[in-house]
């Protein structure tokens, strides 16, 4: 894509600085020329279009697969690290669309400018001007579509980076047996099995990911616990998500934390769901029910 802005803004270059000084047959030549370059253009918006074609296979290909890992109940580490490395590979993908607009918006205002110029020569030049025009255009339809397909893939990477997150999302409690010391473990979200009223502690773990070059250490997130029927907040509290790795700007956070209960957590209600949030955005959701 830069290489072929690049060779019709040079030769728009060469094109009005010889505009004043032109006899019939440079004109032809000249014409011949734009031809030429129209041709290319068409050549290379064609290559952009199977380049565009592909990776939108490839991310469908990708979503697809993504999906079957995020339907299975129980994962592996392989798992997870497969989800990761094919999401790392859509946002590879959309750094690719977004440097190829980015280098189409660096050129416009230039080409925007030889239009100007190149209207002036009008007279002499009307025919080339409409096969400029007509290439200008064509910058116009590419680029237009280009954007669309970049907002496309943002979006799909977006619900993807919110359905991982809440894939890792666990709420665990411990509690005792009765007429015992024994302390059993428990995991509170999963599904509508009932749980133990009385726990001696309440744990959630989550994980989120970030894309860019300066991303902290550590996030924040918030939690929030809510009686199910009347949606009133049962417990709510804030705690960090370390930085445990980063690869090709994807930075990967983790965290858990244990809710401060001296005296136990009764659960008193029927059923619960439950949020974590990072910024305004809910990162993981789950409900579970006490017995």
């Amino acid at each position: 894509m830069k290489h072929f802005l690049l060779s019709i803004f040079l030769g728009l270059i060469f094109f009005t600085a010889s505009a004043q000084k032109i006899s019939a047959d440079e004109l032809a030549n000249r014409n011949e020329h734009l031809e030429n370059l129209l041709l290319d253009y068409k050549e290379q918006l064609v290559f952009a279009n199977e380049e565009i074609a592909r990776l939108t296979r490839e991310n469908e290909a990708l979503k697809r697969k993504i999906n079957i890992l995020l339907m299975k109940e129980t994962k592996t580490d392989a798992d997870i690290d497969l989800l990761k490395e094919e999401r790392k590979t859509l946002l590879m993908n959309n750094q690719i669309l977004k440097q190829t607009i980015a280098e189409s918006k660096s050129k416009e205002s230039d080409l925007k400018t030889l239009n100007q110029r190149l209207s002036l020569d009008n007279q002499l030049i009307s025919n080339a001007n409409k096969l400029l025009e007509g290439a200008a255009n064509a910058a116009d339809t590419i680029q237009k579509y280009q954007e669309r397909k970049i907002e496309n893939q943002r979006k799909v990477i977006e619900k993807m980076t919110l359905n991982y997150a809440s894939q890792c999302a666990r709420l665990t409690g411990t509690y005792k047996i009765p007429f015992s010391s024994t302390r059993l473990n428990i995991l509170l979200n999963d599904g509508n099995t009932p749980k133990p009223k009385d726990l001696n502690d309440l744990t959630i773990a989550a994980c989120y990911q970030l894309q860019g070059e300066a991303a902290t250490d550590k996030i924040v997130v918030y939690f929030q616990l809510y009686d199910n029927n009347k949606r009133e907040v049962v417990q709510e509290v804030t705690f960090p998500l370390n930085k445990v790795s980063s690869e090709d700007e994807i930075h990967y956070y983790e965290g858990n934390f244990t809710l401060p209960t001296d005296k136990g957590l009764e659960l008193n209600l029927d059923a619960y769901f439950y949020e974590v949030r990072y910024l305004e955005n809910v990162i993981a959701s789950g409900h579970f029910k006490a017995s």
